[in-house]
């Protein structure tokens, strides 16, 4: 069969009925015929058949296939049980795919596909649009087992593979934010077309009942000077373990100064801020820090003295941020001060990149004291020169008197002025716009009051806070 005929899902359309996958300890003939005098004996029960998983990655719990009950074929949902791509061959059942059948979930399972070409395999999971998952990876154990763990909504999807054949790690990550498609490639150990992709398990769980560690261990792999006091920093978990950081959440960092434990929370970056500032295909699953070290500032100043090789101890990604807030939204007003706009780098290029609903227009207003504190400036302006869609404002402080730009803090009259020019020669009102901020404190809660005073409503606004 050819790499590219899904005979799969042609196969389950058939006259006699769709495709199906067994437990290989299901009497087949038993199954389909049922029972007789002279039918070989009943599979044994689950708890008599359940072995213990051999998965260094898995939760503690031991997740076991459930066997199929007597004359009765269980049609696949895709709420409850995996697609069944698999070849039932009688003269082959090592080769015969095995899939779960889970209990009835509140939350429906994350859909399950598979492609492969010759020299790769990738899995497929179909999670929800606009679900923002945090996706981890843990690496494969000795027999192919790896775990692949989805957390949205409140809740941890555990996906255990078991491939068929060897393949190489580390994998690369791909999620479309707006559909909620998941797509982690892996290299194949031997270039070869596999007769199926080997065996999957998946649970859902209460997000609030799994356990967790507190922190990680990331070392420095790269690092450059943004400005005079400002560094971007990239770390890869020394586990070997990938994760992604969901946007608009934000990590926390920990550090021990003087014998004190310390932490402070920052949001991760684009990589592409390391070359050049632009959607990215893969989902890089290192993190990447944009620092600024504060003369005051312990932790800031714990991370900014950092160099490659050393470790630095990080907690899982945390946040509320909603992305489903913005499904119906195309036009977008971005309010940040100095290191706020971390949060707005991953966010623009998401907006920039939609498909389904495009992103008509977003204005950034930058505020900042000086020119010299403007962070990552070139990477904001190509962007505005490459696309249209996007206008950046900085508006400073304590400018010199060759600055042309707009002058002082944020006001109602800036930032009305700012709505005025973004809805300038557009078919939006006011009404239309989705606003969010990020800055100190003080800046946040300011600009919060000043946008009510405008007009906007809490439905229209998101406040990044630490």
């Amino acid at each position: 069969v050819h790499a590219w005929v899904n005979y799969e899902k042609l196969l389950q359309k058939c006259y006699l009925g769709r495709l199906v996958a067994i437990d290989p300890a299901v009497n087949t003939e038993e199954l389909f015929f049922g029972n007789s005098e002279n039918s070989p004996k009943s599979p044994k029960s689950p708890k008599e058949s359940a072995q213990p998983s051999v998965n260094n990655t898995a939760p503690s719990k031991v997740l076991s296939p459930k066997i199929l009950p007597q004359n009765k074929v269980t049609p696949l949902d895709d709420s409850k049980t995996v697609p069944a791509n698999t070849l039932l061959n009688n003269s082959s059942p090592s080769k015969v795919q095995q899939t779960v059948e889970e209990p009835a979930q509140t939350v429906p399972l994350p859909r399950f596909d598979w492609i492969q070409k010759t020299d790769y395999i990738t899995v497929i999971f179909y999670t929800k649009a606009f679900s923002n998952p945090l996706v981890e990876i843990r690496p494969p154990s000795v027999d192919n087992l790896l775990g692949i763990f989805m957390e949205y909504d409140y809740q941890v999807f555990t996906n255990e593979i078991k491939f068929l054949k060897p393949i190489q790690w580390p994998c690369q990550v791909k999620i479309n934010y707006e559909t909620g498609k998941v797509e982690v490639q892996f290299k194949k150990s031997e270039s070869k077309i596999w007769e199926n992709y080997g065996v999957l398990k998946q649970k859902c769980e209460d997000a609030s009942l799994v356990a967790k560690e507190s922190k990680y261990k990331y070392i420095v792999l790269n690092k450059i000077e943004v400005n005079y006091n400002t560094s971007l920093l990239e770390l890869q978990r020394i586990d070997e373990t990938k994760l992604t950081v969901p946007i608009g959440r934000h990590i926390r960092v920990f550090g021990n100064i003087q014998g004190e434990e310390l932490s402070r929370s920052y949001t991760p970056v684009p990589y592409s801020l390391f070359t050049k500032f632009k959607p990215q295909t893969f989902v890089t699953d290192n993190i990447c820090l944009m620092v600024k070290s504060y003369p005051r500032g312990s932790i800031s100043k714990f991370i900014c003295n950092k160099k490659k090789g050393d470790v630095v101890d990080i907690s899982q990604p945390i946040g509320s941020f909603n992305l489903n807030s913005i499904d119906n939204r195309e036009t977008f007003l971005l309010l940040a001060a100095g290191t706020g706009i971390t949060p707005m780098l991953g966010l623009l290029l998401f907006l920039l990149d939609r498909r389904m609903r495009k992103c008509q227009n977003v204005t950034l207003l930058f505020f900042n004291r000086t020119e010299e504190d403007i962070l990552v400036r070139n990477h904001l302006d190509i962007l505005q020169n490459e696309d249209t869609r996007f206008k950046v404002e900085h508006v400073l402080s304590q400018a010199d008197s060759k600055w042309k730009g707009i002058n002082g803090q944020v006001s109602e009259e800036i930032l009305q002025n700012a709505v005025d020019k973004h809805l300038l020669n557009t078919v939006y009102k006011q009404s239309d716009i989705f606003v969010f901020v990020c800055g100190p404190t003080p800046f946040t809660n300011l600009s919060y009051t000043l946008l009510s005073e405008v007009g906007f409503n809490q439905d229209q606004l998101h406040l990044f806070l630490g």
